[in-house]
């Protein structure tokens, strides 16, 4: 299977014209890469994009758990799926700093997004304190285990759910998780997992300042099935040299 790079473009580009120069670089950078590659941008670049570069599969930031309603502001799932959008990334940290996102509420999106057909992408980490007091372990798995609570009550067939560890504060500093670290939490999170789901259906991201530089640490682990790429992916030549 081909390990998968996702692009979270997060708030940006600025333009539309940015947006499509940005797909089409990865558009050709993908063309002799043994990569699988994903793109996350804003909701409002996501129609052009997806009608003009049927190569690239797209995902969305973020969703709302109802389908429709008085709900100023929010995307629903299917709404994002009669776009064509087959991914959609739930419970970043910059979500929860932010905008105070629960556990509970990830829960609830997590349904409506595997009901609806969409592949979920669970982010997962934690803070800075939280790993120097050694409560990593105990954060994510109550993370991991709020979050799905209620997907653990439901029969779904034929879903993939994708978990993304993204400790927190290695995200937009500059700093990268050690190899051997990330494993430990992968594995970590496989094994709480497995207990729930086949392992058929469940893929493992590591995400937090990942580059050209280090990319290739991550990729070829075993237990990695790809990373999630954040301010390096708005960069013309990084975007080219991650998919070298």
């Amino acid at each position: 299977m081909k390990k998968t790079i996702f692009f979270n473009w997060k708030m940006n580009p600025e333009s539309k014209n940015k947006a499509k120069r940005l797909a089409e670089v990865v558009k050709e950078a993908k063309k002799n890469s043994n990569f699988k590659v994903v793109i996350c941008p804003p909701f409002v670049y996501l129609e052009n994009l997806i009608k003009e570069f049927k190569e690239i599969e797209f995902g969305a930031q973020n969703c709302f758990w109802e389908e429709k309603g008085s709900f100023t502001g929010e995307i629903s799932c299917k709404m994002l799926k009669s776009l064509g959008v087959k991914f959609v990334i739930l419970g970043h940290s910059e979500r929860k700093k932010y905008f105070k996102e629960t556990n509970k509420e990830i829960a609830k999106k997590m349904i409506s997004v595997i009901e609806n057909k969409l592949t979920p992408i669970l982010c997962v980490g934690e803070t800075l304190k939280e790993r120097k007091k050694g409560l990593t372990k105990k954060t994510l798995k109550k993370q991991l285990l709020d979050s799905l609570k209620e997907v653990f009550n439901l029969k779904f067939k034929n879903f993939r759910l994708i978990i993304a560890y993204e400790p927190i504060w290695a995200i937009g500093v500059g700093k990268t998780c050690k190899v051997k670290d990330a494993l430990e939490v992968i594995c970590y999170l496989k094994k709480i997992l497995l207990d729930f789901f086949p392992s058929s259906s469940l893929l493992f991201l590591y995400g937090g300042s990942i580059n050209s530089k280090n990319i290739s640490l991550f990729l070829k682990e075993k237990e990695i099935d790809g990373v999630l790429v954040g301010r390096a992916s708005l960069k013309e030549k990084e975007i080219v040299l991650m998919l070298s």
